[in-house]
């Protein structure tokens, strides 16, 4: 009889850490702006995958066209351009589940940390928009947070924002 009281005793400590794993904060574009130490406009150069210690990361290097907060020289990968590092492989077997994946040619407005995080985009996915056209959109396709009509119009409030910090 204890046996299903510990199998379930186990399932539940496994639902539990799982459902707390993968919950977060959903954030007003003015807090992302005041968290986010890099704030860019920016062409995806590139993206590749490298193993760190045994984990694969994925590197994307960006060509900056616009900052709204932040400079090139805050964000570094190891090659020392520009760029950022997610955990994991998208393609493969091991991702973080949920994390972004960009492709070379991709324009992106994103919201970063400087530290080196699994996922450095504030909010997880929050700070991450694609500009399609001179539309700015979250990456489910909806329109950016204020319905911005370009993406110029979208950096200067992202500037505005980061500048009341």
């Amino acid at each position: 009889m204890t046996f299903p009281i510990r199998r379930a005793a186990a399932l539940l400590c496994l639902l539990g850490f799982s459902v707390f794993a993968t919950t977060y904060q959903r954030l007003d574009l003015a807090a992302m702006a005041a968290k986010a130490d890099v704030i860019v406009y920016a062409n995806v150069l590139s993206s590749a995958v490298e193993t760190r210690g045994s984990l694969p990361w994925t590197t994307y290097t960006l060509q900056a066209r616009r900052f709204a907060k932040g400079a090139a020289d805050v964000l570094q990968t190891s090659g020392g351009q520009f760029g950022f590092s997610i955990l994991g492989d998208p393609n493969g077997q091991t991702r973080l589940e949920g994390a972004p994946a960009f492709k070379a040619g991709e324009q992106v407005v994103l919201l970063l940390y400087a530290s080196k995080y699994d996922n450095p985009i504030v909010g997880f996915t929050q700070g991450a928009f694609e500009v399609v056209g001179n539309a700015v959109q979250d990456l489910n396709g909806q329109p950016a947070p204020g319905q911005p009509k370009s993406v110029d119009e979208f950096m200067s409030t992202l500037s505005a924002l980061a500048a009341k910090k």
